[in-house]
């Protein structure tokens, strides 16, 4: 599929009781997963050439759909043991029809007892591990029996399939609760988690197969909000060239970055916005690096301003800049303009007064941080780009954790009404209605310096190709986690760097659009 669906943990739940309200009944859902399941495990067991198979469920919905998967694989023939955590009588329905099923099957049900010794025996011997411990509701953090179950799980070196999302892993946001099982693959039910997809989580489900167990597709597109992207979705949203095009038709950008150190901040962006397939590109830098900027740049143009004594453009240089902006298409602000005073009053000023779609990053980021009914009052197409350090800024908060990114995103995202594109693991592309975008491409090979400035001229780049701003936001992310991806191949994570990044731009293009991309 073109376009991808993700669910929080709550989502799905919710959707689950709306389905039964509707007269599905819950057991049938969950005789559909273990069926799923079982067809997957069943695969991955016949191309080990294995047959022995432990199974721990719990006491939710999760072990109901283990206790299914137990059955129907008992009955194909494979050698099934069943462990199941606490009394009979505390399973709710379904798990408790499933229960008494799997106790009619013939096949080994055991208890989990508190000295564990002989379930650490039956693991020791088992080829096969099905995790049916917690489900994707999971809140609380990880203990007692559970806790020593699962890391004698992942302590033996078992190939581990977990149903919906290992246990330990929360549903929501893909904090690991103290501890989860190690998955070797993850079967998630109906859609995609969020937890599957965001670290720490998405370093536990292995591959993850998402299989559909009957849920109403209108259900799923009513509560779903987040999503993400492949390929064809990006090559839908490319624009096309004619054959007669000329540079203007392939959009004008300006950049303002640069200050004295940070030369390569605004190198890389503004090649990079070239090499996305910008036709022009001015950037603006003050006087003193027009020389260096000159010998780094052969095909982007520069424009030399008035400088602070410091070195920075100074506040001097803005009846300038509003006059050439308004010969391009978009603007990008902020890699390494620097946080000096005049520099500052600078960038209020200028974006007070702009009239075309905005990018900003990094310094600008950091100044409107005081001042952010700067962005709320303008009118234009703005996307931002900050790192968690620039989003707790913005927010006015301590610190960003890997669990409340999401809701921080959209949180700053509703606040200013604008785009907001929150760059890392996985980087995350937030509206003001909270719709969101979770980049699947990239790796910690990119965390480097400078990656972020190769961003936002990927991003302005496809915004002055006519792409919309969110639509820009999405595939710029996407096009530039591929290009680490592709570099890290060829480099290796550890030694890559930015401009490894930028210059494999053109190898996605070519993956997703062919040679041959214009119209005639």
């Amino acid at each position: 599929m073109s376009i991808n669906k993700v669910l929080t943990g709550y989502e799905m739940v919710e959707i689950d009781k709306i389905a039964v309200k509707r007269g599905i009944k819950a057991l049938d859902l969950m005789e559909k997963a273990g069926q799923k399941v079982t067809n997957i495990a069943k695969k991955e067991l016949e191309d080990f050439g294995k047959k022995n198979v432990l199974a721990v469920c719990g006491k939710g919905n999760n072990g109901g759909d283990g206790f299914v998967a137990s059955s129907i694989l008992h009955s194909k023939g494979f050698n099934v043991i069943t462990y199941y955590i606490g009394e009979p009588e505390e399973l709710r329905e379904p798990s408790k029809t499933s229960f008494k099923k799997v106790k009619l099957s013939g096949l080994t049900l055991k208890k989990i007892e508190k000295d564990l010794i002989s379930f650490k025996k039956d693991l020791k011997n088992c080829d096969f591990v099905i995790d049916a411990i917690f489900g994707t509701g999971l809140k609380r953090p990880v203990k007692g029996i559970y806790l020593d179950i699962i890391n004698l799980i992942n302590n033996a070196n078992k190939y581990v399939l977990s149903i919906d999302i290992p246990s330990g892993v929360n549903g929501n946001s893909g904090e690991v609760l103290n501890a989860a099982v190690k998955a070797n693959i993850t079967v998630t039910l109906q859609t995609y988690k969020f937890g599957l997809l965001n670290y720490p989580g998405a370093s536990y489900v292995g591959d993850i197969k998402c299989v559909d167990i009957g849920i109403p597709q209108d259900l799923v597109d009513k509560y779903c909000k987040i999503f993400f992207i492949d390929d064809e979705w990006v090559l839908k949203r490319l624009p096309k060239r004619k054959a007669y095009a000329h540079k203007g038709d392939a959009g004008k950008l300006f950049v303002i970055a640069g200050s004295p150190s940070f030369t390569g901040a605004a190198y890389m962006c503004s090649m990079s916005a070239l090499i996305g397939g910008a036709g022009v590109v001015t950037i603006a830098i003050p006087e003193g690096l027009n020389t260096v900027m000159e010998t780094k740049l052969t095909e982007v143009m520069t424009l030399p301003l008035p400088q602070t004594k410091d070195g920075t453009l100074a506040i001097s240089a803005l009846p300038k800049i509003l006059d050439e902006v308004k010969k391009f298409d978009c603007l990008a602000i902020g890699p390494g303009i620097s946080l000096n005073e005049e520099t500052s009053d600078l960038v209020i000023s200028l974006v007070k007064n702009l009239k075309i779609p905005l990018v900003i990053d990094a310094d600008a980021l950091t100044i409107l941080s005081k001042n952010l009914e700067v962005l709320r009052n303008l009118k234009v197409p703005i996307v931002i780009t900050p790192h968690p350090g620039e989003l707790s800024r913005l927010l006015h908060i301590n610190k960003v954790e890997l669990k409340d990114r999401l809701e921080l995103n959209r949180e700053i995202s509703k606040k200013i009404g604008k785009i907001s594109v929150l760059k890392g693991a996985r980087t995350l592309v937030s509206n003001p209605e909270g719709e969101t975008f979770i980049n699947l491409t990239g790796s910690p090979a990119m965390a480097t310096a400078g990656s972020g400035d190769i961003l936002v001229g990927l991003i302005a780049s496809l915004i002055v190709q006519g792409v919309d701003h969110y639509d820009a936001a999405i595939m710029g992310t996407y096009l530039h986690g591929l290009a680490g991806d592709m570099a890290a191949e060829e480099i290796g994570q550890r030694s890559l760097i930015a401009t490894d990044i930028m210059n494999k731009i053109p190898d996605t293009f070519l993956r997703i659009e062919g040679a041959f991309p214009f119209t005639e």
